[in-house]
């Protein structure tokens, strides 16, 4: 049932982001979308077959708070 979920997902993400940005010409938009929607069907497919393609986000997360806390401070106003 999560692939045909999956499947679906993608599908209307195609239909509704990323063949409009295709026909406007916006790449850097289309690369951004493509990376998302391929990372989310990665790790969805990681969750139902149950194994560790991708590391952790919470992992990822807690490696990059100090990045993020930079560019916080950074664009504090």
């Amino acid at each position: 049932m999560i692939i045909i979920i999956l499947i679906f997902f993608v599908i209307l993400s195609i239909i509704f982001s990323i063949y409009p940005l295709y026909k406007n010409g916006d790449t850097l938009e289309l690369i951004v979308v493509f990376v998302i929607l391929t990372l989310s069907c990665i790790y969805g497919t990681q969750f139902y077959l149950d194994t560790y393609i991708l590391p952790n986000p919470n992992i990822l997360i807690d490696k990059l708070e100090f990045l993020a806390k930079a560019m916080e401070s950074y664009f504090e106003i």
